[in-house]
């Protein structure tokens, strides 16, 4: 179900190409908490075949329930990334560090364009002291891409 919510946020928020990080914040009414957001869009367009062509950016995005532990969610404009039942893996390398494999999860609903990381908090620390990230997803017959994001700049407490 909390997955469920994260696309409801996702679907609210808008990032700009070769934007560096955007915020937004949303309020649940009903049970009088607030959702915090950021994110930023890769600097690359990665060529796929059709029907999405020209090809998919992918957005990293950061989202803060009250009471919650930060969460870490990839999802991209176009293509699929299948990350079922049995998950699936997304490498990252900060600056000039070792690359690194987080085990990723996909969404309570099946959509195969959005991915959760999760070791977030692992992720994120990484992410708040770096100032280029690549990361690498598998994509449904197109192979493992690379995506790559200025970092620089995240304000997040």
């Amino acid at each position: 179900m909390q997955k469920i919510v994260a696309l409801v946020g996702l679907a609210c928020f808008s990032v700009s190409v070769f934007a560096k990080w955007e915020y937004s914040e949303n309020e649940d009414k009903m049970r009088g908490t607030k959702v915090k957001y950021a994110a930023l869009a890769s600097d690359n367009l990665v060529p796929l075949d059709f029907p999405y062509k020209p090809g998919t950016r992918l957005n990293i995005m950061i989202r803060k329930k009250s009471g919650a532990k930060d969460e870490v969610i990839l999802q991209v404009d176009k293509g699929q990334i299948p990350c079922g039942y049995s998950g699936c893996k997304v490498s990252a390398k900060f600056d000039e560090g070792q690359v690194q494999t987080y085990a990723g999860a996909g969404t309570d609903s099946g959509r195969s364009d959005v991915i959760f990381v999760e070791a977030s908090a692992k992720f994120l620390k990484a992410l708040k002291s770096s100032k280029k990230v690549i990361v690498e997803v598998q994509f449904f017959q197109s192979g493992r891409q690379q995506f790559e994001f200025d970092s620089s700049g995240l304000e997040w407490k």
